[in-house]
Formats: C-alpha cells, sequence, structure tokens
C-alpha cells in the first residue's frame, strides 16, 4: 500500500500546526514551508476542519489552527478520514471485477486483517508523538517558533 498524496498532506499541515501550538498559520505559509501547491493544500485543509481537527481564522492575520490538543489527535483517524483507497490488491477494489478466484481465496482477508493491525498501530500513537521535536521541525520548515509566554514565567 502507498499513502496518497491526499492522506500525505493532511499529516504535514498538522504536524505544522502542532509544532506551533496557538499560532494561526496561513495556507500559503503552509504550502511555501513544504513546497506543496496551495491548491492541493485547500482541499486537504477543508477535509480536516469538516472533520474538526482544524479551525479557520478569517481575516488579515488568518489561517489554520488546531481545533484538538495534539494528545487527542490519534494518527489513525488522520489516516481514516484522508486515506480512501485501501485496495491493496484488485479484489479488494469494490470498481473492478475481481479476480476469478475471489469467491474462494483468503488472500482478501490476510489483506483486510493487515490493515486493521496497521490502523490499530496508527492509533497507538498521536499528533503529540509525531510533534515532541517541535523546535526541530521548525528549524526545517524555516519557521521562527512563537516563545509560549507561560513558560518563561517560571
Amino acid at each position: 500500500m502507498k499513502i496518497n498524496s491526499f492522506t500525505n498532506y493532511s499529516f504535514r499541515i498538522l504536524i505544522m500546526l502542532g509544532a506551533n501550538p496557538g499560532r494561526t498559520i496561513p495556507l500559503s505559509e503552509i504550502a511555501s514551508a513544504y513546497g506543496i501547491s496551495i491548491n492541493h493544500l485547500k482541499k486537504v485543509a477543508a477535509r480536516l476542519i469538516e472533520q474538526s481537527l482544524v479551525d479557520t481564522v478569517r481575516g488579515r492575520s488568518g489561517g489554520l489552527v488546531l481545533k484538538k490538543a495534539p494528545e487527542d489527535i490519534r494518527l489513525g483517524e488522520i489516516f481514516r478520514i484522508s486515506q480512501t483507497d485501501t485496495a491493496f490488491v484488485e479484489c479488494m477494489d469494490a470498481s473492478s471485477e475481481g479476480c476469478v478466484i475471489s469467491p474462494v481465496c483468503r488472500l482478501q482477508g490476510i489483506f483486510q486483517k493487515a490493515l486493521a493491525q496497521f490502523i490499530d498501530t496508527m492509533d497507538g500513537y498521536t499528533l503529540a508523538d509525531l510533534v515532541e521535536n517541535k523546535d526541530d521541525i521548525n528549524v526545517h520548515l524555516n519557521l521562527i517558533p512563537v516563545v509560549d509566554a507561560s513558560q518563561n514565567a517560571s
């Protein structure tokens, strides 16, 4: 199985937002940081907004912001909402006529079990796990991290 671009971009948007908690990031900045077409990201952002993972802030300083805490966003959830094609083989594709041995073949069941285990593994991790190294992520994205004022209060 290959992760599609939509899923890849979903993870990228969420990683950037998760590495910059509380910061509203314009879609154009996300597109520029990753070198991805803003038109592709608009579709992905719309799905993330629709699924209540991301919120949009309008106006001059608008953009995207996480709607949930990173520790509340399971990677399996992101995968399920963004990866629509999980057909490993022709017989798993509903639009296909399948294979002549489909009625007696056990391969499809094995692939379905493997996919379920893959998603279960993804559900064992959260966005917080992906952004533990926020500073490193921001350096690679050429972003200057916003300093959380509450961290300087001590």
